[in-house]
């Protein structure tokens, strides 16, 4: 290929820009709940929505506006956490109805379980990905 078509053509899908109409179109995703709505929302066809969703560059963008949206929203749980253990433990407590005592307790246990579980599971990754490494 020479070099002024090598200039014209990105060399992979990151080097490819959104255009305008794109970059509208996955916010218009991350605000409207079908690919229909937030087509017409943008003001093209749902058919072509879909077809620049199938474009790897589109794609891996709207990935990354997604993933950004929920690492929002997991800052902003994150700083309601230390309330929430507050709660569960004032829960805890004997001037708490026992049927309140309960389900705290319950909560408690299954968090924990969740935890200890995705220790596990983390672990057992990082073990296959040690035996691969070394295959």
């Amino acid at each position: 290929m020479d070099e002024e078509n090598s200039r014209k053509k990105p060399q992979n899908a990151a080097d490819e820009k959104l255009t305008r109409k794109q970059q509208s179109l996955i916010a218009a995703m991350l605000s409207n709940p079908t690919l229909i709505e937030a087509a017409r929302a943008v003001g093209v066809s749902d058919d072509t929505a879909r077809r620049w969703l199938a474009l790897p560059h589109v794609k891996a963008a709207y990935n990354e506006a997604c993933n950004q949206l929920l690492d929002t929203a997991l800052t902003g749980l994150a700083l309601t956490v230390e309330k929430a253990i507050e709660t569960l433990k004032r829960n805890l407590s004997e001037d708490a109805p026992p049927p309140t005592q309960v389900r705290a307790a319950h909560i408690v246990l299954e968090q924990t379980l969740a935890i200890r579980k995705m220790g596990e599971l983390e672990q057992r990754l990082a073990d296959l990905e040690d035996r691969l490494s070394e295959a």
